[in-house]
């Protein structure tokens, strides 16, 4: 499984889904979209349009994925089969 994170810095959300991360030992790549705004284009069109972080774009060992726009704790849980 990969996980990419699109995020900035300054979004309390994106924080938080960093701190979860960080709690569970789990290993993403993290893309800050003011370093990198190659991605924003990317963002917009998973999210309809839409410009929401973070997005995290998860791809799966059987190459499917799952994209998930401000998720709870929770929901990156149980995504991630965490909790």
């Amino acid at each position: 499984m990969t996980i990419k994170m699109y995020g900035t810095k300054y979004c309390g959300d994106c924080i938080r889904a960093r701190q979860f991360f960080a709690d569970h030992n789990t290993v993403y790549e993290d893309n800050d979209l003011e370093q990198h705004p190659e991605f924003i284009q990317l963002i917009s069109a998973l999210n309809d349009g839409k410009m929401i972080t973070p997005t995290i774009l998860i791809t799966f060992d059987d190459s499917t994925q799952k994209t998930l726009s401000e998720p709870s704790n929770e929901e990156l849980g149980k995504t991630l089969g965490i909790v």
